[in-house]
């Protein structure tokens, strides 16, 4: 009886446990289930912000302009009556818009096309409504000696205007936003009182001479005329300004030609000064009508070195210069009383110097069918004559009348897009081929240029200048004719796909294989905002991105006092998809 007791507590005691382990697997089940369900809802376009600490410091030579709230009324006052000027400032307009900037209120540049009546812009101007874009202009009032000059004026980085004459009258006027029709947004308006960099003291007190703007008149030689000493009895064929003595850029063939280069040279310190001057060619210079180097006649490449005591203030620079070789080179150097060296106004020949471009561009012209041009190119986009980096590894990428784009393919990253002509080649093959960089034809928009892909420790790491363990390892082209990147990252396999679209460009990344998360850029900007999930609008550079797809990612904007970065952080297997418009 006993026994059968015992054995009857055991079973009701196995059943027990029995039941208690089916409502745990039960619940374990559900809770699994829910967590499944949780993960797979989560949404690919939620954005993680996150502030970091880039260490970057913003440059204090430009003084920004207030502006009143939005709506900017018809008329607005951006600065007083001023005179030399270097404006800065983003635009975006309405399909409607009509309006104009006007320096001085007496020369108007017009919004949105940027048009100057009289002029010609050096590249043709394609522009979306509704889309920030980027403007510097240089400008220098009228003198007694010389008309208002609008020295420069760039879009999104592009040269449109270049030592242009605005008029001969002087202006005495503010600087003025006037709209006629639609809307005209503004933003980061700042300016510095200054149009190009005239001879000052360095912080160590050394002299740095340099001639702001420079008149020169162009003079048609016949064969054979070895000098002039008489410019005054010639009729030059040309006249303009120019910043540098850049003899490549303003002849109109390989010699027999003369250039008479004038302007007001300032003495920051009395003493004396010693000048030098190197030429193959026939070449003089005076001060204040006094001829200090005599570099004269027909003779192989020499030097001719003189010294003179100069006032502080204001003088008078001329330079004749005779081209009767095949060799077009000057030079001008000087050393101060602190002892201090430097060129005036000339192209040292060390480095690599970014020059206006061909006056007779060779275009590289382009169908239906994508053409690829490896080449060098010039990035980021320099000022005229200021200190170049080219990108060696570069693939230019076009088809019809565009969008067209390069890629770096040691970096991965994607560094310009344009519409219209393709490339311009003159400096890959005039003369030795030098510079070498194939030159977009229309206005391009620049991007950021840092590695595509990066390995980072989290989120608010900072994004690297450059990678050590990237490589290239082919592209292969789809039936279209269409090319599609392939890369390695530390033993990460990467895939990147280009498509041009009628709005500008679809992009999608492929993480295809690795051993972890990996992070790509998506846009680097000065200011990036969220409009809706997955859609952005960037100001400098003025572009919107909207995300397609991003699979096995997690969208991700750094927030730091340089500029706001776009990420992804995909994992192995993951791929992102998004549109670039402009």
């Amino acid at each position: 009886m006993a026994s059968c007791v015992r054995a009857r507590l055991v079973e009701s005691t196995q059943r027990t446990l029995r039941l208690r382990n089916m409502i745990a697997m039960r619940k374990l089940t559900y809770v699994l289930l829910l967590l499944t369900i949780c993960a797979c809802s989560s949404d690919p376009l939620d954005l993680s912000v996150v502030e970091i600490e880039d260490g970057q410091v913003e440059a204090v030579e430009f003084t920004a302009i207030d502006l009143p709230e939005a709506p900017l009324p018809k008329r607005t006052e951006l600065l007083g009556t001023h005179e030399d000027l270097t404006l800065r400032f983003a635009f975006r307009a309405s399909a409607d818009a009509k309006a104009s900037v006007r320096l001085n209120n007496a020369y108007a540049i017009g919004l949105p096309g940027l048009e100057v009546e009289g002029l010609t812009p050096l590249r043709e101007v394609r522009l979306s409504p509704g889309v920030w874009q980027e403007v510097e202009l240089v400008y220098q009032a009228a003198a007694s000696s010389t008309p208002a000059l609008l020295s420069a004026l760039y879009l999104n980085g592009n040269l449109l205007y270049y030592q242009e004459a605005l008029g001969t009258g002087y202006a005495n006027g503010p600087l003025i936003l006037s709209t006629e029709a639609g809307t005209v947004d503004l933003a980061d308006v700042s300016s510095s009182p200054r149009a190009g960099q005239s001879s000052y003291l360095s912080d160590e007190g050394e002299e740095v001479l340099n001639i702001p703007q420079l008149r020169y008149a162009y003079y048609d030689l016949e064969e054979g005329i070895s000098d002039v000493r008489n410019f005054g009895v010639l009729t030059p064929d040309k006249e303009g300004f120019h910043p540098v003595i850049d003899l490549n850029y303003l002849r109109e063939k390989p010699r027999d030609y003369a250039l008479r280069f004038s302007g007001d040279l300032e003495i920051p310190r009395r003493g004396e000064y010693r000048f030098w001057t190197f030429s193959p060619a026939s070449a003089r210079m005076y001060i204040d009508d006094i001829l200090v180097l005599d570099n004269g006649g027909k003779h192989g490449g020499r030097s001719v070195a003189d010294s003179l005591v100069l006032s502080e203030g204001t003088h008078s620079f001329r330079l004749d210069y005779v081209q009767n070789t095949g060799w077009n080179r000057v030079e001008i150097g000087y050393r101060g009383p602190s002892g201090a060296e430097g060129r005036l106004n000339t192209l040292s020949g060390n480095g690599k110097v970014a020059t206006p471009g061909a006056t007779t561009p060779n275009e590289l012209a382009t169908d239906d069918y994508p053409y690829l041009l490896r080449s060098f190119v010039y990035f980021p986009a320099p000022r005229m004559y200021a200190t170049a980096r080219k990108r060696t590894h570069a693939m230019n990428v076009g088809e019809g009348d565009g969008p067209h784009y390069t890629v770096d393919l040691k970096s991965g990253a994607l560094l310009q897009a344009w519409r219209g002509k393709f490339v311009d080649i003159h400096d890959m093959w005039d003369g030795r081929g030098e510079p070498q960089v194939a030159r977009p034809l229309a206005p391009a928009l620049y991007f950021d240029g840092s590695p595509q892909w990066a390995l980072l420790e989290d989120d608010r790491s900072l994004w690297p200048d450059s990678l050590t363990n990237f490589h290239h390892q082919r592209h292969e082209l789809n039936d279209g004719g269409r090319p599609t990147f392939f890369y390695e990252l530390a033993g990460h396999e990467l895939k990147d796909r280009i498509t041009p679209t009628s709005g500008g460009l679809d992009r999608q990344l492929e993480h295809l294989s690795g051993d972890r998360d990996i992070y790509t850029q998506i846009a680097f900007a000065r200011s990036i905002t969220e409009t809706s999930p997955g859609n952005f609008s960037l100001r400098g550079p003025g572009a919107t991105i909207s995300i397609l797809e991003n699979l096995e990612g997690e969208l991700i904007l750094q927030r730091g006092s340089a500029g706001d970065r776009l990420l992804s952080k995909m994992g192995p297997g993951g791929s992102l998809q998004y549109s670039i418009q402009w």
